[in-house]
C-alpha cells in the first residue's frame, strides 16, 4: 500500500466492510496526506473517502491544501462526469462541514476558499468575519468550529 492507492484501498475496505485494512489505510493517509492528495487515486475516489479523510482529527496537511484538494475533486469529477460543478458544490457540503475554516489565516482564507465555487458568497463573509475577529458574527451553524489544527 502507497500514496499512490491508499484511496482505492480504503475504498475497496469501506466497500466490503474491512475494518482492519480500512484502519490501515487511515493511519497511512494521517501520515502522508498531503502525497496522497496529490494522485489520481485520490481525484478518482468517492465521497466516502473524501469524507473519512476530512474526519480525522490529524492530518499531514493545512487546511487550506486540505480545501483546495476537495476542490480539485469536485472540479476533476466535474469534468469527467459532465455535471456543472455547481452540483459538486451542493453534494459536498457534508464534507465542506468538516473543513476548520477558522484555522486560517484571513489571506489564506480570502485567496483559497474565499474565492471558490463550494461556498456561497455569504457563507465566504460569514467565515471571513469569524477568521478575523472571533465571534463577530453568528457562525453558521453547518461549519466546522475548531481553531484546532489537526496536526
Amino acid at each position: 500500500m502507497s500514496s499512490a492507492n491508499v484511496c482505492y484501498i480504503l475504498e475497496f475496505s469501506e466497500l466490503y466492510d474491512k475494518a482492519e485494512l480500512r484502519n490501515e489505510c487511515i493511519n497511512l493517509i494521517i501520515k502522508q496526506t498531503s502525497d496522497v492528495i496529490i494522485t489520481k487515486d485520490f481525484l478518482e475516489s468517492n465521497k466516502i473517502v473524501l469524507n473519512a479523510i476530512v474526519t480525522q482529527r490529524e492530518l499531514a496537511i493545512s487546511e487550506l491544501d486540505l480545501f483546495k484538494s476537495i476542490h480539485s475533486w469536485a472540479y476533476y469529477n466535474s469534468k469527467q462526469n459532465g455535471i456543472p460543478i455547481e452540483t459538486y458544490a451542493i453534494s459536498l457540503a457534508d464534507i465542506i462541514n468538516n473543513i476548520r475554516f477558522l484555522t486560517m489565516k484571513p489571506i489564506e482564507f480570502v485567496e483559497g476558499p474565499g474565492s471558490s465555487f463550494l461556498l456561497s458568497a455569504e457563507e465566504q463573509l460569514n467565515l471571513l468575519k469569524n477568521i478575523v475577529k472571533p465571534g463577530s458574527r453568528l457562525l453558521l451553524e453547518r461549519f466546522c468550529t475548531s481553531r484546532e489544527y489537526r496536526r
